[in-house]
């Protein structure tokens, strides 16, 4: 059975779409995980459009592919100047890129409207941009833009712009659907007549836009036709309504063949390779110690103040005691969103924004009136004549509580500490609030999850790693939690 050829777009087309924006060496992992997936040419977009697509094209050129071919992309010649004096042609042929994809114009309506060049011109702009790049060693695919709105006004002309493509070269020639509107009948009786008369010359592709809801369809009813290539992008993302869904393209046996549930039956393609990148990652590695910083400052201020509170509460008398203990419960109240703003203005005037110890306090002074609370109530129920019997030895309010207090409350004060630490290195709303550059493993995290979703071979080992910090102080400090709490639930 003849292959049918896939060629992605998603880093060209896919980026035109609402709030697509991926990073130079984002796009360097997408460009691998397509290339696992077996996708045989992979648009890279036109390499000096932007510093970022520098970038990419000098990263992807030290990158080893297995099944895939990067292509470089531009248009034909501009109206004027010769193909060998182009500009945007001697970037493209200066490219790595083996593949380079010209487009070119083919509907009369631009013809007359946009480039305002005659149709004997817009063929000789073909020709001569295709016939460069092949002299200087590149295979060429065309992209006839508008090819069957083109079509549908003059089939005669759409055809000579085919021919002008593959008289001058150019191996594959791509039928485009430029604006969506087209329907798979329509598709199917233009791509025949393509195949018929070129197939034997070219390969014919199909670029199929969703604007009419048929992106997928359209590339389906040209494969039947005899096109052998299909052009789209990654879960159809691209400009108004999308481009063709490679997903659904896609063979499922290409899709089923990748993924984590392989180490079942190949145990040997288990690597550490994403946790070794992983750590070699600056980023992480400062979230770590920031997410450290703030969760143990906290925890450790919260357990002390807290505690000494809560024995001052319990067995010391002073004037307003009770009433402090209310306004403390009173406190536990208090929603956190409803101090954010007042807080956020607070730490802007006193520079404690964006730091990791403005974080920690701000958690501090929130989990406070928990912690005075939770000790209390549990220092308050320790046998009243042990802490006699300490007074009649001698012993100061200090010593007791260092002594016997702190000893004798270590079920309810680990107990805390616990519920501090994973409340405080979880959080991600106070981190987002108060921090720009100060970002704990969460905000790290989040900041990998883009529209595009492309980073999971970060965000995966990422997230166990801050799943894995937690449970660890848990599962060292879980006798203690369980003794605080069945502490006075047997007399």
């Amino acid at each position: 059975m003849e292959q049918v050829k896939l060629y992605d777009t998603t880093l060209r087309d896919g980026m035109q779409g609402e709030g697509m924006s991926l990073s130079a060496p984002e796009k360097v992992r997408v460009v691998k995980a397509l290339d696992e997936l077996g996708v045989q040419m992979i648009e890279a977009g036109f390499p000096s459009s932007n510093p970022k697509e520098e970038e990419l094209f000098a990263s992807l050129a030290a990158v080893d592919l297995r099944h895939a071919v990067v292509c470089g992309f531009g248009m034909t010649r501009r109206r004027g100047v010769e193909a060998a004096d182009d500009p945007a042609l001697l970037t493209l042929t200066a490219s790595f890129a083996p593949v380079l994809t010209l487009v070119g114009k083919t509907w009369g309506l631009h013809l007359e409207k946009v480039t305002k060049v005659s149709r004997e011109e817009n063929l000789a702009m073909i020709a001569e941009s295709v016939a460069f790049c092949r002299e200087h060693g590149k295979r060429v695919v065309y992209d006839p833009e508008h090819f069957f709105d083109a079509y549908r006004e003059d089939p005669g002309y759409a055809l000579s712009c085919l021919e002008a493509a593959i008289d001058a070269g150019a191996e594959n020639v791509t039928l485009c659907d430029t604006n969506g509107a087209s329907l798979p009948d329509q598709i199917a009786a233009a791509t025949e007549v393509a195949v018929a008369r070129f197939g034997e010359r070219a390969e014919i592709g199909i670029h199929a836009h969703d604007d009419a809801g048929c992106g997928v369809a359209n590339s389906l009813a040209a494969v039947n036709a005899g096109a052998r290539m299909v052009q789209g992008t990654v879960n159809g993302y691209g400009e108004r309504c999308g481009n063709a869904n490679l997903t659904s393209i896609l063979p499922a046996s290409a899709l089923a063949s990748k993924g984590w549930w392989q180490i079942f039956s190949k145990p040997s393609v288990a690597t550490w390779s994403n946790y070794d990148a992983l750590f070699h990652n600056s980023g992480l590695l400062t979230a770590l110690k920031t997410t450290a910083y703030i969760a143990v400052g906290n925890t450790l201020l919260v357990v002390i103040i807290g505690a000494m509170a809560g024995y001052a509460f319990a067995w010391l008398d002073f004037p307003g005691r009770d009433w402090l203990f209310v306004g403390v419960i009173a406190l536990l109240v208090v929603p956190i969103q409803m101090a954010l703003i007042p807080m956020f203005r607070l730490y802007d005037s006193v520079h404690l924004y964006d730091t990791w110890y403005g974080i920690a306090l701000f958690h501090t002074a929130f989990g406070l009136p928990f912690a005075i609370f939770l000790l209390r109530n549990f220092f308050v129920g320790l046998p009243k004549d042990i802490l006699e019997s300490a007074r009649i030895d001698g012993a100061n309010e200090i010593v007791i509580f260092v002594r016997l207090i702190l000893p004798l409350g270590l079920p309810a004060i680990a107990s805390l500490a616990i519920f501090q630490f994973l409340w405080t290195w979880n959080d991600l709303l106070v981190a987002l609030t108060f921090g720009q550059n100060t970002t704990p493993i969460t905000v790290w995290i989040s900041g990998q999850l883009r529209e595009f979703g492309t980073s999971i071979d970060i965000i995966a080992p990422a997230s166990f790693i801050s799943l894995i910090v937690p449970l660890a102080v848990f599962f060292a400090f879980q006798r203690y939690f369980v003794q605080g709490l069945l502490a006075g639930s047997v007399k």
